[in-house]
């Protein structure tokens, strides 16, 4: 059964690309060969004139779960499920791409299609905040403007400059600790709450501006950054503040997501890839992203404001670790 649900999905995945390609006037007798092998064997095979990716149902199924399970966290968290899908595109881009890549690319091209799958999942999120009529528009415009301005930037610098993964630790771990630390430390049964349109225009584009540039640095998104300084520096309630950070996330990611595609190259030709989104490991990912992150956002309706707060610390406390690890390692080599 799961082997049929797999072979359709990508069955019908590849159709899209097909006409894309058609499109683009790269038509070839091959793709229908590939549908043949793949129907025949479970195993995907591509070769262009210098890459060779073999995709298997196992590999498909793990794309897609890696997409119900970020989708279904981004959707809760308000967070876009960033932190799972960097960790899968990661593992596939070095483990097909690895020898045809430098180290700089595959983290570059780790950034796109995580960027590129989250902008569905937190696309998906915000319709369903739009439906329960908890979203908050202006409030959102305001945020996402100077993020956007800044994520496009530093995405721009980053893209062609090489940074070091310790600085970038660093800054992050001297940034997020005493938010995290802050959060936890309120006593959310004695804040008086604010209305996010009462909080002043020049704080909410600061917010904006610094959670934009950490997005284009570590490609984790504007949540991270957002919510705990919403919530606990501005006093908004958790609620309003997930559903304004999936709003928030869904237009950086979206303008993030045209510059990869239109603007970024990487010097080997990868088949099925447009920029930098690969077609081939995103769209599994972002499949599950769409269907499960309205999901995440109905059960968290259904939890109290603390059980959310928890859950999001207690999440940020293990990306703080993997960073804490991540410099530890830089700094011993």
């Amino acid at each position: 059964m799961a082997q049929d649900v797999a072979f359709w999905l990508y069955t019908g995945y590849l159709s899209v690309t097909y006409f894309i390609s058609l499109g683009k006037k790269r038509f070839s007798c091959g793709y229908f060969t590939q549908i043949h092998y793949f129907c025949k064997t479970g195993v995907f095979f591509k070769e262009s004139s210098n890459t060779t990716v073999i995709i298997t149902i196992a590999d498909i199924l793990l794309l897609l779960l890696s997409g119900i399970v970020g989708g279904f966290i981004g959707g809760y968290l308000g967070i876009g499920g960033s932190p799972v899908y960097v960790v899968v595109f990661q593992y596939f881009f070095m483990r097909i791409y690895g020898t045809q890549l430098s180290g700089e690319e595959v983290v570059q091209l780790t950034i796109a299609n995580t960027v590129f799958s989250r902008t569905f999942a937190s696309l998906a999120g915000c319709w369903k905040h739009l439906l329960n009529h908890n979203f908050y528009g202006k409030t959102v415009r305001t945020i996402a403007i100077p993020a956007t301005i800044f994520s496009l930037l530093f995405t721009h610098l980053l893209a062609n400059i090489n940074y070091s993964q310790t600085a970038f630790s660093i800054v992050f771990i001297a940034m997020f600790m005493p938010l995290l630390y802050k959060m936890l430390a309120d006593n959310s049964r004695k804040k008086v709450f604010n209305h996010p349109y009462r909080i002043k225009v020049t704080f909410l584009n600061l917010a904006g501006a610094v959670s934009g540039i950490l997005t284009a640095v570590s490609g984790l998104g504007t949540g991270f950054v957002l919510i705990p300084m919403l919530n606990s520096l501005f006093n908004i309630k958790i609620r309003k503040v997930t559903s304004i950070s999936l709003g928030v996330l869904f237009i950086t990611s979206l303008a993030a997501t045209f510059y990869y595609m239109l603007v970024y190259r990487v010097e080997v030709q990868l088949p099925y890839t447009y920029g930098g989104i690969s077609l081939l490991l995103s769209v599994p990912v972002m499949v599950g992203s769409l269907v499960f992150s309205p999901l995440g956002v109905t059960v968290s309706q259904c939890h109290s404001p603390r059980t959310i707060r928890i859950t999001f610390i207690v999440f940020c406390a293990i990306i703080t670790l993997n960073e804490l690890a991540s410099l530890a390692v830089n700094l011993y080599k």
